[in-house]
């Protein structure tokens, strides 16, 4: 979980901390030190997209973040640089007064200049504002406010900073959260899926399964529907596992996930259970009779999909249902194990 949280406070492109490592460091744990807030942003950069295409604005990007990061760095080791999004950096300046951030400044725009001369990018130059902290403003959105304020450009047309006008600042700023939100959903969307899925037969994992199970024992309590569990467990696993190695093994769990995935109805769930050759299927509204017949079914077009395969690929299923076998998810579990292992018990390839 850390290592996720690190990740939504990390920019992508140039690995500084972004808008949210602000809100982090400065509003609940906010300088005790008086400094300087200083915004950056390029001249023209918009341009370099346009006339160089969107790779090379990204090297500028990672060579501004570099050349900050640098000057932060020899300026003062308490230092701490953020990338805001887009062209727009911001850095945080420990004791420092304004003189000295004058130089700070004239040193990161030399470096800058001189990183994107050796790497042969288009020159551009860097603009910067600054408010002093403890914040001149009572709140940290009015300080980063009043930045925005002080630094809009427009960037489509010409280079000119803007008078300070609140709308266009108040705007940009909410632009600029709206698309940390998209990024950080999508990161949490991602990092879901990772989550719940199963990395070798790439179907839901059990953790999803326990998710879902709970969710359909939950719906039984309030709306009576019934619903089965499927236990299945391949046949012959070892013997893939000893003859063509785990690489083998783990080829025909793929292809035995994806038989079964494919093989059940729209909304039946399927996932690969804590190991092996082991998976559980979900049947909602489905008694055990039916249930039966649909794991037999399975039983069946499993033989059928690996007919051509160097070794024969059969299941055993153990099936238990709600409410005739109970209604806690962690039971109904263990009794389609449990039905499952006399499948095995009985000579394999078969239901119980």
């Amino acid at each position: 979980m850390k290592q996720f949280d690190r990740e939504l406070d990390v920019d992508r492109l140039t690995g500084l901390p972004n808008l949210f490592s602000i809100i982090r460091d400065l509003k609940h744990t906010p300088p005790r030190e008086s400094g300087l807030m200083v915004a950056f942003d390029l001249t023209n950069f918009a341009q370099v997209n346009q006339v160089h295409g969107e790779t090379v604005g990204d090297c500028v990007i990672q060579v501004a973040a570099t050349s900050l990061r640098e000057s932060c760095t020899l300026h003062d080791a308490d230092s701490h640089l953020y990338r805001i999004g887009g062209d727009e950096f911001l850095a945080c300046l420990p004791g420092t007064d304004r003189e000295e951030m004058q130089s700070f400044v004239e040193s990161a725009s030399e470096r800058f200049s001189d990183q994107l001369q050796i790497a042969s990018l288009p020159q551009v130059s860097i603009r910067h504002s600054a408010v002093l902290y403890p914040f001149e403003a009572k709140t940290l959105a009015a300080a980063l406010v009043r930045l925005y304020l002080t630094m809009r450009t427009a960037k489509e047309e010409k280079d000119q900073i803007f008078s300070p006008q609140g709308d266009l600042g108040l705007e940009h700023l909410v632009d600029r959260l709206l698309g940390r939100f998209e990024e950080t959903l999508l990161q949490l969307h991602e990092t879901r899926e990772v989550a719940l899925t199963d990395a070798i037969s790439g179907l839901a994992n059990h953790r999803a399964g326990e998710s879902a199970l709970t969710s359909l024992t939950n719906r039984y309590i309030e709306t009576k529907q019934e619903f089965s569990v499927l236990f299945v467990d391949g046949d012959n696993l070892k013997v893939y596992n000893e003859q063509l190695g785990y690489d083998g093994g783990n080829t025909m769990i793929r292809h035995l996930g994806k038989s079964i995935a494919s093989s059940v109805r729209e909304d039946d769930r399927v996932c690969r259970w804590f190991s092996g050759d082991e998976f559980m299927i979900l049947l909602p509204n489905t008694d055990r009779q039916e249930a039966y017949k649909i794991a037999n079914r399975l039983r069946r077009r499993v033989i059928s999909a690996f007919a051509g395969w160097p070794h024969p690929v059969t299941i055993s299923v153990g099936v238990a249902s709600c409410p005739e076998d109970g209604s806690d998810p962690h039971e109904l579990v263990k009794k389609a194990a449990n039905a499952n292992v006399k499948a095995k018990r009985l000579g394999k390839n078969r239901v119980v």
